[in-house]
Order: C-alpha cells, then structure tokens, then sequence
C-alpha cells in the first residue's frame, strides 16, 4: 500500500494508488472532469452484481436499459434496485425489468417490452425513473 501522502483514492471504485496517474490502475477509469461528470450522469440506483468490479457505482434506468439492448443484462443477470427494496434478485422477477427483457416479472408469461400490463396476469408494467 503507498503512503497516504502520495496516495490518491478513485472516486469510481475507491481504490486507493499512486499520485500523479491520469487513470485508476483498478478500474480503468479517467481522473478527468468531462469523465467524473459522465459517470455521476450514468449514476443511479440500479447495481448488477459484478464479483470482479464489486464497488462499481449504481446506474440510472436509461443506463440499465442501454444494458440490456447491448445484451449485457439478460434473464439470468443478478440485480438490485427500487423495486427490489435494494435487495438483489434475478432480473427475470424484478418489476420495472422483466418485461424489458420479455417476460413478466409475476407470471413469467412471454411479454413485449412496450405492454403496459401483462396479458395474462394482469400485472402492470412500469418504468422506474427514481434517481
């Protein structure tokens, strides 16, 4: 570990390295302004879980949705957000994602990502904009 006199500490995962870098030697990310306020723009609520990037910051929900159109959040992906209570879950149960994924998060019943409801539990689709 270095020196706190020469240490600076990573605002993106807080891994604490040697003054003077322009990038975190952890998580790649640029000690930069236009790079510090494009991720407090990205910054949200929404976590998926990664064991190798654990103190990675939340997402907003156009960011979780960019996600799963690049195919990078799928079914089986472990997430947690305001309909979770924070809690992680499999986004195939969590409402507000599910149906972005195309099932519903109460019945499991093949959904269209634009449905406001379920066809056939009735449940209720919405998008979750919290920040």
């Amino acid at each position: 570990m270095t020196e706190p006199s020469q240490a600076i500490l990573c605002p993106y995962c807080g891994c604490t390295q040697m003054a003077g870098r322009s990038r975190c030697a952890d998580c790649g990310g640029l000690f930069e302004p236009l790079s510090r306020m494009a991720t407090q723009i990205a910054m949200g609520p929404w976590f998926i879980r990664d064991r190798a990037k654990p103190f990675r910051p939340g997402c907003c929900y156009d960011e979780l949705k960019r996600q799963i159109d690049a195919e990078k959040v799928t079914l089986t992906t472990i997430i947690r957000g305001p309909t979770t209570r924070q809690f992680w879950s499999v986004a195939r149960n969590v409402p507000g994602v599910a149906h972005l994924l195309g099932v519903c998060h109460d019945c499991g019943a093949p959904v269209e990502a634009q449905m406001e409801a379920c066809p056939s539990c009735q449940a209720r689709f919405s998008e979750v904009i919290h920040r």
